[in-house]
């Protein structure tokens, strides 16, 4: 990796970037006293989702100004040999807004290292779908989403090798065979020379995927709810409850299984973009194996069952509505 000023970690989202973040928060003072700045998160608590969001003009009412993020970025750009910064959301933005702010303050294209880690589009797809019934209210079935799902992983590092210069752009496959000592943290530290075992504080796995019952309970809450019950709302009330469920439930994790031609045809439907993405900006082979093990196929009439729903109620504080409990069950057969 070339000797940069700046690190920007733009995802890919559902790699482990929760995990990175937590991290290098938990680890920001040990890390500058190696020289690297992990600023603090602005507008969240572990990433740089603030810059993301006004770079796309949609900023929140707590986010600081984008003139004081400029700000600090010039001063990130004077006192610190080598700054970090990390959000997935990097990856929804035109590579050319991202290279005008940072050249603005004084880090160009040039002294800008760009980070990503990749993997294949069918578990990326999964998991992508999990977070977007647990994330939203909205209610598509897995057929369909897998459908329309269509990363194209050539194009979006060819986008941005249009601003930074391609030597420049490091990519990453999240795959526990492939990475440092099967861990996406000591990977990414490995970027810097750097080993796990340095650092006092550990991560936990941040965002862990949730499994076929739980997406078949969301969406079947989802197509309840949508158009009744704000996003927002939901969100906050379940987001981190089913997450956390599926942290301490090991049968909530489970993936469906698929038809052997969905397999086939995710395979097929990106084989030239992956070999074009990894020949060109790895220099090598893609290493995307496709091996997919299902537990069963998904059945939306599943649900979570009693224990499952009684440690959803131990969320006092998210005050989650009975209406809400009994979609999320089981439905009787």
């Amino acid at each position: 990796m070339p000797s940069p000023k700046l690190i920007i970690h733009i995802g890919r989202h559902k790699t482990g970037t929760s995990s990175i973040q937590y991290f290098l928060t938990q680890n920001r003072v040990a890390l500058k006293g190696r020289g690297i700045l992990y600023p603090y998160p602005i507008g969240d608590r572990y990433a740089h989702h603030g810059i993301v969001r006004h770079l796309e003009n949609r900023p929140r009412d707590t986010d600081p100004t984008l003139d004081s993020i400029r700000t600090l970025a010039g001063k990130w750009a004077r006192e610190s040999p080598l700054t970090v910064l990390s959000s997935e959301a990097f990856q929804r933005l035109e590579p050319q807004a991202v290279a005008a702010f940072f050249d603005s303050v004084g880090i160009s294209p040039l002294q800008t290292t760009i980070v990503v880690y990749l993997r294949d589009q069918l578990s990326y797809a999964w998991s992508s779908y999990v977070q977007h019934l647990i994330e939203q209210v909205k209610s598509p079935y897995l057929d369909s989403y897998l459908r329309s799902f269509n990363p194209d992983y050539f194009k979006f590092l060819s986008q941005w090798s249009s601003c930074y210069p391609k030597e420049n752009i490091v990519v990453r496959v999240a795959d526990r065979r492939l990475l440092r000592d099967g861990d996406i943290v000591s990977d990414f530290l490995s970027l810097f020379h750097l080993l796990r075992s340095d650092f006092p504080a550990t991560s936990i796995d941040r965002n862990i995927s949730g499994g076929w019952r739980i997406a078949a309970a969301k969406r079947r809450l989802n197509a309840v709810l949508e158009g009744e019950v704000p996003e927002d709302l939901l969100r906050k009330k379940l987001s981190g409850p089913l997450q956390d469920l599926a942290q301490r439930f090991p049968e909530l994790r489970q993936k469906p299984r698929l038809p052997s031609d969905t397999v086939t045809e995710f395979q097929h439907r990106f084989k030239e973009s992956n070999i074009r993405a990894f020949r060109e900006f790895v220099g090598g082979q893609c290493p995307f194996r496709y091996e997919w093990e299902g537990e069963a196929a998904v059945d939306y009439d599943e649900g979570l069952n009693e224990e499952h729903i009684a440690a959803l109620t131990q969320f006092k504080r998210r005050q989650i509505p009975d209406k809400w409990l009994e979609i999320l069950r089981n439905i009787p057969k």
